[in-house]
């Protein structure tokens, strides 16, 4: 892959995956919180900002690519909100959500086919028990702070996470 003077060689594909791997082994206790479930990128965002700075503190001249798919993707660009050092080159997201909360009213709609104020009593708990609202988690927010390239993949067939989430992450993204 090259584009822009960025090249990533499967060989070094091998190595980041290595080198990640490790370094999860190594420190899996290393996160201030635990959680029973996923927070759908809100807390993993401050673990991707946590990875950059330990990162830079091995290697300062590193180019650092974000990339992340579904969940993934939405902690990518929730990241991208956050201020990230210059050797933070550019992200990748495919087929993130445009906020937590809308990605879980189209579930309501289309596959749970419960009402959506059940929504309401859902997030009240989380904010309890987890300390985050599913308004908090807004990747359109985050976006209008980015400063970085983003490359935006998505299925325009996609049924789980609407394509049109897709394009408003696209128009508010601050980056290039």
């Amino acid at each position: 892959l090259s584009n822009k003077g960025i090249e990533i060689s499967s060989a070094s594909a091998r190595n980041m995956v290595e080198f990640f791997a490790d370094i999860i082994a190594r420190n899996q206790n290393a996160i201030p919180y635990k959680l029973s479930r996923a927070s759908m990128g809100w807390y993993e965002k401050d673990d991707v900002v946590r990875w950059i700075r330990y990162i830079n503190s091995i290697d300062p001249k590193a180019k650092i690519v974000l990339y992340g798919v579904s969940m993934g993707a939405a902690t990518v660009m929730l990241t991208l909100g956050e201020e990230l050092p210059d050797n933070v080159i550019c992200a990748v997201e495919d087929c993130g959500y445009s906020s937590l909360w809308d990605e879980y009213v189209y579930q309501c709609r289309t596959t749970v086919h419960c009402p959506v104020f059940v929504l309401f009593a859902a997030d009240l708990v989380t904010r309890m028990k987890l300390g985050f609202s599913y308004f908090d988690v807004n990747c359109t927010r985050a976006l209008k702070n980015n400063k970085k390239p983003v490359l935006f993949i998505h299925g325009t067939e996609d049924t789980f996470v609407p394509f049109e989430m897709m394009l408003k992450n696209y128009n508010a993204t601050a980056g290039e």
